[in-house]
This record gives C-alpha cells, structure tokens and sequence, in this order.
C-alpha cells in the first residue's frame, strides 16, 4: 500500500510498523496510515510523541488512502512550491447526493446516493464536521486519478476547481 508519487523535496514516504508514512522534514507532524483490528486507521503523530489516536478507520484501504491524500495534499503541494487546494469544508458545501450521520463519541460517516452509508469512520473535533464535507468532495474520486489532481499544478484531472490562485488564499 502505497500512495506512490508523492514524495520530493522534503517531504517522504517510509515504512510505518504494518503501513507507511509520510514526513515532512519541515514540518512536526508525520502522516501514518496502518491496518489494525482489520481496519485501515489514519493518524498523525507530533515528532515528539509516539501516541497514536486513529482519526479514521476503514476496512477498504483506498478509503483511508484518500483520507490520507485529503490530510497530506495540501502539505505536498506546499513543499513543492504549487498553488494550493482548497476543499470547501463549510456543512452547507457538502458535495450533492451525500449527508453527514454522526456515529457517536465525535465519529462521523457519509451516507451517499441512494442513502448507503459508507465504511468508513472520521473524527471530527468541530461540532459542525468540517472533515466530511472536505471528505465528501473526493470520496468518490478513483485514487489514482486523486493523486494526479494533487500532483497537478492546475489540479487536473478533478481538483481544479479548488485550486487557489496565488493571492487568493
């Protein structure tokens, strides 16, 4: 498993116990993403601290890589010296065709079209789950085609409406 291209500049991918990581030498979090209890959970540590609280958790593993993508996009582009993408994280923003269902204890999911709910788990400290909708705009996205959109200086092929010119941000 593996969110392969994103890597230059300061910023890596590595091993991680039973998943990887991404770090960025500049900055004091590392992004894991590891499979435990027969899900796929998504972290992140301070270089200091070796707590793990998993933010989201899945049994799909390309579920959790685009949350992954979601959390380390913004800081790849950064590195690389490429506008910015800014996904709409607003309740009234949410992506049409899907709604917001808390689980409890702060979890939330998505049900989608056709009101399935999806499985998957994210916490979100914001009462009003900013995490969803952000997550909502790309859940349906095929990750390859994702990791190209944040790879992309225009954010082509699916990003590019979100791309924040410089001085807009």
């Amino acid at each position: 498993m593996s969110l392969k291209g994103l890597s230059g500049c300061d910023f890596r991918e590595s091993g991680w116990f039973d998943g990887y990581s991404y770090i960025y030498f500049g900055g004091d979090f590392n992004h894991h993403i590891y499979l435990r209890d027969g899900k796929y959970c998504v972290t992140d540590t301070h270089r200091d601290s070796r707590d793990l609280v998993s933010e989201f958790k899945s049994p799909h593993l390309e579920l959790a890589e685009k949350w992954l993508l979601v959390k380390i996009g913004p800081i790849y582009r950064s590195v690389m010296g490429i506008p910015e993408i800014e996904l709409p994280f607003l309740r009234p923003q949410i992506k049409v065709g899907y709604s917001i269902c808390g689980i409890g204890a702060g979890f939330f999911t998505l049900s989608g079209p056709g009101g399935l709910f999806l499985p998957f788990e994210l916490y979100d400290w914001d009462e009003r789950p900013t995490n969803c909708v952000r997550y909502s705009h790309v859940v349906d996205l095929p990750l390859p085609d994702l990791i190209e959109s944040y790879r992309s200086e225009t954010g082509e092929p699916f990003l590019q409406d979100y791309v924040v010119s410089q001085g807009e941000g």
